[in-house]
């Protein structure tokens, strides 16, 4: 890969040039058409990580159109398929289901398993992106019995750590790992370095969904250092920014906001506009920490309105829930009930359990400012039971502390203690900053 991406740079201007050739002559000239596909599809791979996605798109329009041209139904489909890619990296999932539509009948026709596989397992990614997972793990399922029943190992590999990456987005994060795990392996074994990155940070994701950020770190950093060697800074965005979410969660938030920037850097030059918005909200979060709320709130405005442009629901519930605790902070809270009531809206349609348990936990604070003492209890008590089902220990010590701040106001001191102890025990197995503030109550409690 690395040797191919160095031929790539040296003949770029020829290649380049000959692509426009054959793109220009390719609805009528069969040579010209045959060059203008093969380009496209033979050099995938390395084109991928060197050109814009709005390049790949092009060239892709003019390759699937040349097949067309030339009869070539899997060169058509492959067009079509990579087409619908670079519109998931675009964020427009819609729209890459659209060309994913296209592949897979296609793929059927044509009779070959790995073709229908990557069709299905495409669509699958797509819906995931939409926030309809139950839809995704359906398309994952039957694309996975297709590489079983061809023996396509490569196939099963890569779809298997698809399946898993649902699994963790749905909440069932112990289910998931073990086929990321499985991934890695196969992954290594084939020596593709770019679904070895892909599953690193899969993986990693999964262990800071868990709250175990440490474990994290070195699957994000082998995946930085695969995307160094192959010099693809549109990745490294992505790596940037999930080590900037693990030395928040470490309590390094300058080093956090150089990283966040970083990968927002990247992420607008190569047009990821989904990216983007989760830097934004990143940073929203990073400067809350600083206080600093009103670059945070310019922050998460920022987010919001990409991540409605890009139909990205789930992210947006969070980020509405993130504004909300912010105005809590500023003591706004008509517009903070007003940011978790709009999330409600909006988390209804994705069904996304993580988000509703921030709600939940939002609202619990804002009802016990306002002197709304069994609201609150309510609100934290759901927010509980959902961050145990998904097994969110960051999120469980978190509601810990507000329920114990409550139960100690409203003179339950020992139930207070408890909560807070058992909170104290999960900050401090997770290295959360927040176990220093956590022992600074309980001396307090403990005194009087």
């Amino acid at each position: 890969m690395v040797e191919c991406l160095s031929r790539l740079d040296t003949d770029w201007n020829n290649i380049s040039q000959a692509q426009l050739w054959a793109a220009t002559n390719s609805l009528h000239h069969r040579g010209a058409a045959a060059m203008c596909s093969d380009i496209s599809r033979l050099g995938a791979h390395c084109l991928n990580m060197r050109q814009t996605l709005q390049v790949q798109q092009d060239w892709l329009v003019s390759a699937a159109q040349a097949a067309r041209y030339l009869g070539d139904a899997t060169a058509e489909s492959i067009h079509l398929n990579n087409l619908g890619l670079v519109q998931t990296g675009l964020g427009d999932f819609r729209r890459a289901i659209g060309y994913f539509e296209q592949a897979l009948p296609i793929a059927r026709k044509g009779g070959d398993p790995r073709s229908q596989a990557m069709a299905l397992a495409n669509l699958g990614q797509a819906h995931g992106g939409l926030g309809e997972p139950s839809v995704a793990v359906s398309f994952f399922q039957e694309a996975l019995g297709l590489a079983r029943t061809s023996a396509d190992k490569d196939m099963e590999g890569l779809l298997t750590g698809s399946l898993g990456s649902v699994y963790v987005e749905m909440g069932q994060i112990r289910e998931g790992i073990p086929l990321l795990e499985k991934a890695v392996v196969a992954a290594r074994e084939r020596g593709d370095l770019l679904q070895l990155s892909n599953v690193l940070n899969r993986l990693g994701n999964a262990y800071q969904r868990l709250g175990e950020a440490r474990r994290a770190i070195p699957f994000y950093e082998e995946g930085l250092a695969v995307h160094r060697r192959l010099k693809q800074p549109r990745v490294q965005g992505t790596f940037s920014g999930n080590l900037a979410i693990i030395y928040k969660n470490l309590g390094d938030i300058a080093r956090a906001i150089i990283y966040a920037e970083e990968a927002l850097t990247n992420h607008r030059e190569a047009g990821q506009r989904r990216a983007e918005a989760s830097d934004l909200a990143n940073l929203g979060v990073f400067y809350v920490k600083l206080k600093d709320y009103e670059r945070s709130i310019d922050y998460y405005k920022q987010a919001l309105v990409v991540q409605a442009e890009t139909e990205d629901r789930p992210s947006e519930v969070i980020t509405l829930a993130n504004l909300g605790i912010v105005y809590r902070e500023t003591r706004e809270y008509q517009k903070a009930i007003e940011c978790y009531d709009q999330a409600f809206s909006v988390q209804a349609t994705v069904g996304d359990p993580q988000g509703e348990a921030k709600i939940h936990s939002g609202l619990g604070a804002v009802y016990g400012d306002l002197g709304k003492i069994e609201k609150a209890f309510e609100s934290y008590r759901k927010a509980m039971a959902i961050y145990q089902k998904i097994e969110d220990s960051r999120g469980m010590a978190r509601c810990l502390v507000n329920i114990a701040g409550l139960l100690y106001e409203s003179g339950n001191t020992d139930a207070a203690i408890a909560d807070a102890e058992e909170a104290l025990r999960i900050f401090e197995r997770l290295e959360d900053p927040a176990a220093v503030q956590v022992r600074q109550v309980l001396a307090k409690w403990h005194r009087r």
